[in-house]
């Protein structure tokens, strides 16, 4: 299977020991709300993340994205 990377970034949707990677930041929101709503365990417990990952540079660069970002995608996508 092959992924097509845009602008040089993917995301990793990590909750619990279950990780996914995601071609942009809104299907990688879309994957987190999705494995949210199909557990029933705590989900604190699980430590839901969605990690950034730039290659556009000699090295590459992870980053967590801020909840606060999540919470503006989830937004837009209500509309």
């Amino acid at each position: 299977m092959s992924m097509d990377i845009k602008d040089g970034k993917f995301y990793v949707v990590s909750i619990g020991k279950t990780k996914t990677i995601e071609s942009d930041k809104n299907q990688a929101v879309e994957k987190l709300v999705e494995s949210v709503k199909s557990t029933t365990a705590n989900v604190e417990a699980l430590n839901p993340e969605i990690v950034e990952v730039d290659i556009t540079g000699e090295k590459w660069q992870l980053k967590t994205l801020p909840w606060n970002v999540i919470a503006m995608e989830l937004m837009r996508m209500k509309k």
